[in-house]
């Protein structure tokens, strides 16, 4: 695979060879200054992490390299050690910052099988060799053999949040010992070796107690690591720079033997706190540390390396998507000493925040055989001990961080509501989640009924869109779906549901909703996703007349103002397809991997109202549909000029090169870029597709390696090349990302499932001018559900649900507390009940008293 980025003319590349063993040939092709924007970095990217580099002063430039997959495969550590070496290899770079990326720092596994271990420790070799200042900028987790490569660096800074969580393996005990001790003297060394033992979460204040974190912030770490990353590289000065010098003389001077003391019989206790008499660790740990200080560091690198071969045999470690945890199975032994010494709470215990002592470990939610560490509050977060789960949890605070306590709007001991957030670490029944997740419950709702509060804040986050008029829902099953339909019903809409079961029917009669029967023979084969084949077409819309027909007769001959579709593929295109003019579709559903379609609809658009905002950064698609030698393209000339006029920020995609060489001679400087779809599978031959539409995805839970290899082709040969050359033409140090606040798609070819990867999450929109009538357009259900990006046609508008937002929470809090929609929430409990809410036997109390006297009761 080889990805490219190209800047008038001059190219960027990283190579891989058809072995798939990464030889990176980096070309840098000079810094860039934009009068509207500032600095643009220069961005290279492969399957697995980014460097975004930029001048400092002339000739002298300093880089930023973060992962951007969650893989630790051998596939990531292969890439990662072929950077190392061809960074280390450039005399420009003068300095390099490690850093996270969705609160992982490059890597979270632990497991390295022999030749993959072996390639790795060689990475770190050319870390500690390279001539260069290193440092690491840490804002989330820190885990597996990415501590490793931290503790290679020369310095590391961090926020509060962030958390390490320390393998004992792969040098980490022979170097963190090291710094610990010549940052902190005997402290520092016996803190280190009690964090080794110990197999728990060090955070960042702690590790910065160590002697390993140079400075913990309050802030991002990333912008901290840049300023001094400059400062050395421009002047050789600064904190990184005196860690370099520091570093370097203290690596040359651990490989001369010198004798190890042993700590004393009270420092001992100190490191065997919280351990078993029969755990040997603490001493083979000691053992390993001796080693490498009687016989030099190398020889204590090769004894660790053995020894965590050894110990990877029979370590059992859950690696989480989201940071990591180190998951134990103890025997009743051991269950019964922690219980007995207050490191594990007993099932179903009564626990007082602020008296009782938080402890270390807490039986798993999914497996409760199996134990987890607890995981203490960073400053903007909240440790909850949950007491309800259902689509959100409830419970009462334990402890808050530090910055909530000064803000003092959320205090241990309150009664709280939680809402998820996307991929978090919900297992047991103590969790740390963002303040910003965490709500006061409202006094006229049980514990249980509170963790079931997250389908309205979805619902009231649907019909902010719109509120009453006609409106279709493709089912009722969904609790989501079911809260959406009274809340419109409340508002005096007139509702019509397609039904699929005698449940669903009573539902709306009982409501007094009109209901279309799915299972009728009439509608047998109409809802279906729309074929590939362009022959089908018209037969498909053809078929749904059946189902406007029905509609319009429940509706005084109207169409639906705005629908809402749940179920995904088989319903999304008959929903479209319901739509008045102007109408609006929220995709609130649909499963993994769902390709969702529809046909489109008359109307068309000028330029001038497609685009909003003056100055945006705008992608044009051009002559698509056309002819190579056709050069001019009406539509897309006018979008040009509107776009000039307004001074966007400009990206043209031609078809054809021919039609890229007219376009250049014509508008010179005025855009940011030119690119053809023919360059681009000149750049990447064989390794770059153009699809008529997005490839159909199988279905994942059946076949979950071709669902995995469909799509990663995909994105590997279509999308990350062509995000590749337009974010090199619009990225700025405020969008290092380079996506495109609009893309202006073509009625003529299906680029919408492309499109929608192009422009920003939330704010995003791709926009269509010209009639779309009797074309089936297609994109991928993820690409709009969380991330709200919007698709506006002439006729209609789609847009995606996305997360509850702190206002939508507010809102239905708001609600309950006074009284609002009681009926209505008592009516969609009552029918989703039957779903599993899993609670305490305590989860039907209202209040905090009524739960401590329920807990005295039973002591």
């Amino acid at each position: 695979m080889t990805t490219h980025t190209s800047t008038h003319g001059k190219t960027d590349s990283v190579t891989f060879n058809s072995d798939e063993r990464a030889s990176l040939q980096l070309v840098h092709s000079g810094n860039r200054v934009h009068a509207k924007t500032g600095i643009r970095p220069q961005v290279n990217s492969t399957d697995h992490f980014r460097l975004m580099e930029w001048e400092v002063t002339p000739g002298r430039t300093i880089a930023v390299l973060s992962p951007t997959s969650s893989s630790s495969d051998s596939s990531a550590i292969e890439e990662w050690v072929r950077w190392m070496e061809q960074l280390a290899a450039r005399d420009e770079l003068k300095a390099l910052i490690f850093t996270c990326h969705g609160g992982r720092f490059l890597f979270s596994s632990s497991h390295l099988q022999g030749e993959w271990r072996e390639f790795f420790e060689s990475g770190l070799e050319l870390m500690e060799r390279m001539n260069k200042p290193l440092i690491a900028a840490v804002d989330g987790m820190v885990s597996g053999i990415g501590c490793a490569v931290a503790l290679c660096t020369h310095a590391v800074v961090a926020s509060e949040s962030a958390q390490f969580i320390l393998p004992a393996g792969t040098g980490v005990i022979q170097r963190l010992v090291r710094i610990a001790h010549l940052q902190k003297g005997t402290d520092g060394l016996v803190q280190a070796i009690n964090w080794l033992c110990s197999n728990r979460a060090m955070t960042a204040r702690e590790a910065e107690e160590t002697g390993w974190i140079d400075q913990c912030c309050e802030g991002e770490a990333l912008p901290l690591a840049v300023a001094w990353a400059k400062a050395a590289a421009t002047a050789g000065q600064g904190p990184l720079a005196e860690a370099f010098v520091r570093r370097r003389a203290w690596r040359n001077d651990w490989e001369r033997p010198r004798p190890f003391v042993l700590p004393d019989r009270k420092e001992w206790e100190r490191i065997t706190a919280g351990t078993s008499d029969q755990d040997t660790r603490p001493k083979e740990i000691l053992s390993l540390i001796q080693t490498g200080y009687e016989q030099g560091f190398s020889a204590g690198l090769d004894h660790e390396r053995k020894w965590w071969a050894a110990q990877t045999q029979r370590l059992e470690v859950d690696q989480f998507s989201h940071g990591s945890h180190t998951v134990r199975s103890l025997t009743q032994e051991e269950e019964e000493q922690w219980i007995r010494e207050g490191q594990l709470l007993p099932p179903d215990s009564p626990f007082y925040p602020g008296i009782s002592p938080v402890p270390s470990w807490q039986y798993r939610t999914t497996d409760p055989v199996t134990v987890i560490p607890v995981r203490r509050p960073g400053p903007r977060e909240v440790l909850v001990y949950v007491l309800a789960r259902g689509a959100n949890f409830s419970g009462l605070v334990v402890e808050t961080g530090r910055v909530v306590r000064e803000e003092k709007a959320i205090h241990a001991g309150d009664a709280v509501v939680v809402i998820p957030s996307g991929l978090q670490e919900t297992e047991g029944r103590f969790v740390t989640v963002g303040a910003e997740q965490v709500f006061p419950k409202p006094s006229n709702l049980s514990f249980a009924e509170a963790a079931d509060l997250l389908p309205w804040m979805t619902a009231h986050r649907i019909t902010r869109h719109r509120a009453g008029g006609r409106v279709w829902i493709d089912g009722l099953e969904e609790s989501a779906a079911l809260a959406c339909f009274t809340l419109v019903q409340h508002d005096e809409g007139k509702v019509t549901v397609m039904t699929s079961s005698d449940r669903e029917r009573r539902m709306t009669e009982e409501w007094k909703a009109e209901a279309l029967d799915q299972r009728h023979l009439r509608y047998r084969g109409v809802f279906t996703k729309i074929p590939a084949d362009s022959s089908a077409w018209r037969r498909w819309e053809e078929m749904g007349k059946k189902v406007i027909e029905d509609f319009q007769r429940r509706n005084r001959g109207e169409l639906a103002d705005w629908s809402a579709t749940f179920y995904g593929e088989r319903t999304f295109g008959r929903a479209y397809q319901l739509l008045k003019d102007g109408g609006l579709l929220v995709v609130a559903g649909a499963r993994e991997g769902e390709q969702l379609t529809f046909i489109g609809k008359r109307g068309e658009s000028s330029p001038s109202t497609l685009l909003e905002q003056p100055g945006e950064s705008v992608v044009l698609f051009y002559g698509m549909g056309q002819r190579g030698d056709e050069v001019m393209d009406p539509f897309g000339w006018r979008v040009i000029q509107v776009a000039e006029r307004r001074q966007d920020h400009l990206v043209i995609v031609t078809q054809s090169e021919a039609q890229k060489r007219w376009l250049q001679g014509r508008l010179g400087e005025h855009v940011a870029g030119i690119i053809s779809i023919e360059e681009c599978a000149a750049s990447w031959p064989g390794e770059f597709d153009w699809p008529p539409s997005v490839p159909y995805l199988p279905n994942p839970s059946e076949q979950k390696k071709d669902w995995l290899l469909t799509r990663q082709l995909f994105e590997r040969r279509t999308i990350r090349p062509l995000r590749t050359v337009i974010g090199e033409c619009i990225r700025t140090m405020h969008n290092p990302e380079g996506y495109a606040d609009v893309v202006v798609d073509r009625a003529d070819h299906d680029a919408l499932g492309i499109s929608l990867h192009l422009v920003k999450p939330k704010t995003g929109r791709v926009v269509f001018g010209e009639n779309m009538a009797g074309k089936r357009y297609s994109f991928y259900a993820s690409t709009m559900m969380e991330s709200e990006r919007r698709i506006v046609t002439p006729s209609a508008t789609i847009v995606g649900c996305g997360l509850p937002e702190p206002e939508d929470v507010q809102r239905v809090l708001e609600w309950i507390e006074n009284g609002v929609f009681r009926k209505e929430r008592r009516f969609v409990m009552a029918e989703t009940e039957h779903r599993g809410r899993v609670t305490t036997a305590l989860g039907d109390l209202l209040t905090v008293d009524q739960l401590y006297e329920a807990w005295s009761s039973r002591c």
